[in-house]
């Protein structure tokens, strides 16, 4: 038996050794995909530009000045995304309009973060999205809807249907899952400080009640922000232009830190916990940097609504005279935390080359700052070999032309390939859903 099974296995070891070896050139295309992926790493920026159209189609690279942290950007592909359509020439009644620039089709990201929505803001973005649906979803153009609240929802994946789109949008509204009173519950929060300031007997137990809001609001910030950072790389493979218009209306990176504006410095300064309150307001912008640099790793614009439009609401503090005692002076925590907030859609607006939008514009207004901020773009192609990974860098774009005007997002990051792929992963398990754009 044991000759046997060594005979057989000599047989088989024989013909293995007789078959042909496979070919080398079988190897090849691996070696070539690899080499192919390397000399694809250019990161691209998008730039907005503007202006006489005779100025605009004559832009060359060398118009341009680049920055990246403190070097300067010399070597560079400038692709020119725009067309001018040809116009008739004059007929002798009055001048020939400018022609309006052509670029090429956008995705468009409607993003609802419910709980920093009140409740006249949710109406609001759910009017105002339909109204952009019909405006920007057209030649081209392609839209997904997400919207945060208990459960972070995608609604639909990239699509040019209106109609699919519009119907994601009444489903959304209908969806009590989708709804959140967060926002419509700081006041009474807020009524909760004054109480305790009022009745109770030292400002150490009134600035603890202050202290555990803040701690609420700034946790729960947090869990907001990293969802929104989890949902950007479903746009990583796309091509610019991509856009996030995302509603809120009481988001803050500084998250909390307007109860603070219940109390004076002084009193900041001598009470342990209000000291610890603000410390704590420094590190609480970090999760909305993340959402900034996954932006700026991406190549992805926001445009914020405040979409609960002009308030005229004013909280009415009722301190008593033991309430302002312990203030030390006259709280200014109801201009806070609106400024706070408007503040930080503008900030979230200027990093990543987009525009902001504050005290209920229409959807007409908001669609044609989109398009004209997309209608011509140029796009940058570098190397970002010699740049630090995983990293903001301030970016500096300038244009020595008169004439024109050119807009661009205030940091680039540049992601490793690892922190791509975790990305990625991380999107397609807290916003799962099909965002082919084909």
């Amino acid at each position: 038996m044991r000759g046997s099974i060594r005979t057989g296995t000599g047989l088989l070891f024989a013909l293995l050794l007789c078959l042909p070896a496979p070919a080398r050139d079988q190897e090849e295309p691996k070696e070539l995909g690899l080499h192919t992926r390397a000399s694809s790493r250019l990161f691209q920026v998008d730039l907005s530009i503007s202006g006489d159209p005779d100025v605009v189609r004559s832009i060359q690279p060398s118009d341009f000045k680049f920055k990246i942290g403190v070097h300067k950007l010399t070597e560079f592909i400038l692709d020119r995304v725009c067309e001018y359509p040809e116009t008739a020439g004059s007929t002798g009644e009055g001048a020939v309009p400018d022609p309006v620039p052509v670029s090429r089709p956008g995705s468009f990201l409607f993003y609802f973060d419910q709980p920093h929505l009140t409740q006249a803001g949710r109406h609001n973005s759910l009017v105002k999205a339909r109204e952009l649906v019909r405006l920007l979803v057209r030649d081209g153009n392609r839209a997904m809807i997400v919207s945060n609240a208990d459960r972070h929802v995608t609604l639909t994946g990239f699509t040019e249907d209106q109609a699919e789109l519009l119907a994601a949008l009444d489903r959304l509204e209908n969806d009590p899952t989708q709804l959140s009173t967060w926002a419509t519950g700081e006041s009474s929060r807020l009524d909760a400080v004054i109480t305790a300031m009022n009745e109770l007997d030292t400002v150490e137990h009134a600035a603890a009640v202050a202290r555990q809001h803040q701690r609420t609001d700034r946790l729960l910030t947090e869990k907001n922000l990293n969802r929104l950072e989890a949902t950007l790389p479903r746009l990583a493979g796309l091509p610019p232009p991509k856009v996030v218009i995302y509603f809120a209306d009481t988001m803050r990176h500084n998250a909390g830190e307007h109860y603070l504006g219940f109390f004076s410095p002084g009193v900041i300064a001598a009470v342990p916990t209000l000291s610890l309150m603000q410390n704590d307001s420094l590190t609480a912008r970090i999760p909305f940097d993340r959402v900034v640099h996954q932006a700026s790793a991406n190549s992805i614009r926001f445009y914020p609504v405040q979409a609960e439009g002009l308030t005229f609401e004013v909280q009415r503090l009722g301190l008593t005279f033991q309430g302002l005692e312990k203030a030390g002076q006259m709280p200014t925590v109801t201009s806070d935390r609106s400024r706070m907030a408007q503040d930080t859609l503008a900030s979230l607006a200027t990093e990543t080359g987009g525009s902001y939008f504050i005290n209920g514009p229409s959807a007409e207004v908001i669609a044609d700052t989109i398009r004209s901020d997309l209608s011509c773009l140029f796009i940058v192609s570098f190397d970002p070999s010699p740049y630090s990974m995983d990293e903001p860098h301030r970016f500096v774009a300038k244009l020595k032309r008169k004439g024109a005007k050119l807009h661009s997002r205030g940091q680039v990051l540049f992601q490793s390939e690892s922190k791509k792929l975790t990305d990625r992963l991380l999107a397609a398990f807290t916003a799962p859903g099909s965002d082919n754009p084909q």
